[in-house]
């Protein structure tokens, strides 16, 4: 059941779609900063890079920040943070639906948020 729309006002779901497009804005912003950050870097800064070449640093060498100079560990922060997009947009449906107690869209969230991880895991194999 969804809480009633007062004329005038936003709902909810409205709320919600302006939270998200906040936050997505936010967090493009930040990655693609860090990913213009790592390429000027990796151009100017002496760096060997080819092409083809591996896009982004494995994730060990990121948890562990090695493996890569600071402007491949930029361009792999940034990308990283864009691929976290989806899984906040979901994550934001899913709080404001069980807040609202909207049992269908709640277990539609779930279900892309159960697809969102399985594609994570199996895509990481």
């Amino acid at each position: 059941m969804s809480a009633p729309n007062v004329p005038g006002r936003p709902g909810p779901v409205e709320k919600l779609e302006a939270r998200m497009q906040k936050v997505s804005l936010a967090i493009s912003i930040i990655s693609m900063g860090l990913m213009c950050a790592g390429l000027v870097d990796i151009l100017f800064g002496g760096t060997p890079y080819s092409l083809p070449g591996e896009a982004v640093l494995p994730f060990g060498d990121l948890v562990r920040l090695s493996g890569g100079s600071i402007g491949t560990l930029a361009v792999s922060f940034g990308v990283i943070l864009l691929g976290l997009i989806p899984a906040i947009r979901v994550s934001l449906a899913l709080m404001l639906y069980i807040r609202i107690r909207d049992g269908f869209s709640t277990l539609v969230t779930i279900a892309v948020a159960l697809e969102l991880l399985a594609s994570i895991y199996l895509g990481a194999g």
